[in-house]
């Protein structure tokens, strides 16, 4: 599998859209791989006399290995030429590690699914890294399902919110995910559904 590296710090949307395409991307060729060895491992398993059944099995197999070396060309368009870090993609699992006051709601990975994870865990990510930055208390977070999508509240104390350049970098971040921000001074709310 051809893994894209993460763009440490990326400061303009066009290296935000490149971190995380690199992201999807890598979550799209898990799944892709996962499904092309079930089909053919199911394939090997069914008696070859059940044709039909055999013959879709081993059709989803070789789809799935043609898709896989589509993203391997995808990687090699996107490549941003950086070092590759392989490593697990973080999800809301990994936000109590963060550096802010979070309240999770009782919302866990399974309620949201891989790709909301990770978009939610990079748009906390992304606002602690801005505070600690600027020197800035960090935002008290919190996480609600409510009406088919995840909402992410960050409510900034007195020392004021995060920057203008992070709600934009972070629109740039919800927004491959289907999220939106509606930003006002020292209350920040994203959105993210949970189908696309």
């Amino acid at each position: 599998m051809t893994r894209l590296p993460r763009v440490s710090g990326p400061t303009t949307p066009i290296a935000e859209r490149l971190a995380t395409a690199a992201e999807l991307q890598d979550l799209l060729a898990h799944r892709i791989a996962v499904i092309a060895v079930q089909a053919a491992a199911a394939a090997q398993s069914v008696d070859p006399r059940q044709a039909p059944l055999h013959g879709s099995l081993s059709s989803i197999a070789t789809l799935s290995a043609d898709a896989m070396a589509d993203l391997r060309r995808l990687a090699r368009v996107l490549d941003l030429g950086g070092p590759v870090a392989y490593r697990p993609q973080p999800s809301l699992a990994a936000l109590p590690a963060l550096p802010v006051e979070l309240d999770l709601g009782g919302v866990a990975d399974a309620d949201v699914g891989e790709t909301v994870a990770l978009c939610a865990y990079r748009a906390v990510e992304l606002v602690a890294d801005d505070c600690r930055a600027r020197d800035v208390p960090p935002p008290a977070v919190a996480l609600r399902l409510e009406s088919g999508r995840l909402t992410l509240t960050f409510e900034f104390g007195s020392g004021g919110g995060s920057s203008e350049r992070t709600a934009a970098r972070l629109r740039e971040r919800l927004r491959p995910c289907g999220g939106v921000l509606r930003a006002a001074p020292q209350r920040w709310q994203a959105r993210l559904p949970l189908e696309a």
